[in-house]
């Protein structure tokens, strides 16, 4: 005979905040049907990423700053631990 697993259960229920979401995952693919032939996903973005100027880079890099910092702190050090 197997035993069971024990469960407790509690009043209190714990809801999706996205105050706590630091990143959401991605699934490094397009779904079947879309995308380039021959190319991922990572590839397509990479190569975006590659053909911006510093002076585009530099403005994405404060929109996604400005963007996190609304919801978090220290995003400037955290993406400068990142180099």
């Amino acid at each position: 005979m197997t035993k069971s697993p024990s469960f407790v259960h509690y009043p209190a229920t714990i809801m999706p905040d996205p105050s706590r979401t630091i990143a959401r995952p991605s699934v490094p693919g397009y779904p079947d049907g879309y995308g380039p032939a021959g190319r991922s996903r990572v590839d397509v973005i990479v190569a975006r990423i590659l053909a911006l100027d510093e002076g585009d880079l530099d403005i994405e890099l404060a929109d996604i700053a400005a963007s996190l910092d609304a919801r978090h702190d220290a995003v400037d050090a955290l993406l400068a631990a990142m180099e």
